[in-house]
């Protein structure tokens, strides 16, 4: 797939937009939390390693791809199970170099919940 060099720079510019909007989110709060994923992760045998990627993994994308795009520091940590024993997860999304707070972060909640010290059933 070929990309223009102006369409290339409209992203870039769109990119760079979205990266200063979600900084200035950081004059309110240090971090904040949000969903890992839309639900549960899925069964390992639901996506083999060699899996071409398709429109289909959006979804799976949904909670990460906004942070990738604007090159956010995030962490992310287990917050549950589904009912049917899936792992659930959340992410906390911080300023740019400062990873340090997000992991501070995660380690008070940690110590808050016990979820990081269960598995689920294989």
């Amino acid at each position: 797939m070929r990309t223009a060099a102006t369409e290339y720079a409209q992203a870039h510019a769109h990119r760079l937009e979205f990266a200063g909007r979600l900084s200035a989110l950081f004059d309110e709060v240090d971090v904040f939390l949000c969903p890992g994923n839309f639900g549960a992760a899925p069964a390992a045998d639901a996506m083999p390693p060699d899996i071409e990627f398709s429109p289909e993994f959006w979804p799976f994308m949904r909670y990460t791809a906004p942070f990738n795009m604007s090159g956010s520091p995030t962490l992310s940590l287990p917050a549950g199970f589904s009912a049917e024993g899936l792992p659930m997860g959340v992410q906390l999304v911080g300023r740019h170099l400062e990873e340090a707070t997000l992991c501070r972060v995660g380690h008070a909640y940690e110590r808050a919940h016990e979820w990081h010290t269960r598995h689920p059933v294989l």
